[in-house]
């Protein structure tokens, strides 16, 4: 990152307290490639009360959250890295943790409708279509109420940054931080990480796609402050990748190579190098060996696969990465998967498995479960029509209510009537002027009123339209 010095202070801050954080949302999977280079962090006056302050990954939840600065307008960065950088002795593909295009030789068709999931997508490199927002003026730049601060999303250098400026320095950035990862497949919206070093952490502008704007990253980013130095820890890359190298003394360092990105193919099937050995030299054997099928598991270690992710953060028992699909997810991280938990009871995208837990219709089946409804090789969202035909393998449309009004019309508005999207407050995204709630939808299966309210009026409207045009 480049800093320029804007006539205040810099101020280092250093505490000792761990934290862990998952990230918003968040795959074309990436093999084993470098970040982009970075340039260096220039000197910056170390005067008490500066605008300019880093801030040590331990000390972070002290420093912004606990005890932020009184006054806004300060910009936090990680500290300048010293020393010799983290490199992992442990490599992916000798652990079976192969990207996708070791599966492409016998499952090409499956592995390039894969590349279009938003698994697949959740991290990506900085390219110019990793991005769904723009980054012409004046959509790129966004200001911070007070005027403090200004953002700018720029591509310079065959890189992508996030700049900010002030207005001891306009029209020169005072921080320009080049991005290095693209956090999120972009369905809701997306966050970026930059290397400071190999100190991985989270950029303050974010992307919502519904509201299409940059806006201050949810969660903990403060409207009229600038935040560079959230870590990110190896449970939110646990989420968001197949492997990163991590210091497990640290935080938040991290091999700046050996990495695959993406949810991809070995995250639900288990490492696959033997598999792939196996049938290098067996190809004319149908039968798969070496490799897990979830489909075949219980029910409970299949809808485990999904609880990795989609049951809430939870907490490390063992390293990131090392989890093996068909074994207990308990013995690796600790999460509450009971239906009644406390973390159950918004829509946020880490509960989708507690509200599915919820609902009637999971707790009257034995073998219902996540694939029951998605098929995770390809890309489906939005898709209401389909998700709805899944509904009427178990039900019969003319077992609902309004079917005497509307008739088969409702076979293809299910989700929206029993699964409807719903604002969440866990993602907010504050702009100083209005807070930004993305819509997600809601694994909860039930009866809710408001969304069978506006789908009828819906089918009212397309009924005396089609009347109409009969006439």
């Amino acid at each position: 990152m480049k800093i320029r010095p804007a006539g205040y202070a810099a101020q280092f801050i250093y505490a000792a307290q761990f934290i862990w954080i998952v990230l918003l949302v968040g795959c074309s999977s990436a093999e084993r490639t470098e970040p982009p280079d970075q340039t260096s962090v220039s000197d910056a006056n170390e005067e008490e009360g500066g605008r300019i302050r880093f801030v040590a990954a331990e000390s972070w939840m002290e420093s912004i959250i606990l005890d932020p600065p009184s006054l806004d307008g300060w910009i936090a960065l990680p500290p300048k890295h010293i020393g010799k950088l983290f490199t992992s002795s442990q490599d992916p593909g000798a652990l079976g943790l192969l990207p996708p295009s070791a599966c492409s030789k016998c499952h090409a068709e499956i592995v390039e409708s894969f590349a279009a999931t938003a698994h697949a997508r959740t991290t990506q490199l900085p390219k110019r279509d990793s991005f769904p927002g723009s980054f012409d003026p004046p959509v790129n730049q966004f200001s911070s109420a007070s005027g403090e601060l200004k953002f700018e999303m720029a591509e310079a250098q065959q890189q992508f940054w996030q700049n900010v400026y002030t207005s001891e320095t306009e029209p020169t950035a005072t921080v320009s931080v080049p991005i290095a990862f693209v956090f999120g497949s972009g369905n809701h919206g997306q966050s970026y990480a930059h290397w400071e070093g190999d100190q991985l952490c989270q950029m303050h502008i974010s992307y919502y796609s519904e509201f299409d704007r940059w806006t201050n990253s949810p969660g903990a980013y403060r409207d009229g402050t600038a935040d560079f130095s959230r870590p990110i820890t190896s449970r939110c890359l646990d989420c968001h990748a197949t492997w990163f190298g991590h210091k497990s003394d640290s935080v938040n360092r991290f091999a700046q190579s050996g990495y695959v990105l993406g949810v991809t193919c070995v995250r639900c099937h288990g490492p696959a190098r033997e598999h792939v050995q196996y049938h290098e030299l067996q190809p004319d054997d149908a039968e798969a060996h070496f490799i897990i099928n979830p489909a075949t598991l219980g029910r409970e270690r299949m809808q485990e696969l999904c609880a990795q992710c989609h049951s809430g953060g939870g907490e490390l028992k063992r390293p990131a990465f090392s989890y093996v699909p068909g074994e207990p997810l308990g013995d690796y991280i600790e999460l509450d998967l009971s239906e009644d938990s406390a973390a159950n009871d918004d829509p946020h995208s880490a509960n989708q498995l507690g509200r599915l837990a919820r609902s009637v219709c999971f707790q009257q089946s034995e073998d219902m479960s996540c694939i029951t409804c998605h098929y995770p090789h390809k890309h489906e969202r939005g898709n209401v029509q389909l998700f709805s035909s899944r509904c009427l393998s178990c039900h019969t449309e003319d077992k609902c209510g309004v079917y005497g009004r509307f008739g088969s019309a409702i076979g293809s508005r299910c989700i929206e009537c029993h699964m409807p999207s719903r604002r969440d407050a866990e993602v907010a995204a504050e702009t100083g002027s209005e807070t930004l709630l993305p819509l997600l939808r809601d694994h909860l299966i039930g009866i809710w009123p408001d969304a069978s309210v506006r789908v009828e009026r819906s089918l009212e409207v397309s009924k005396r339209q089609q009347g109409k045009h009969v006439g």
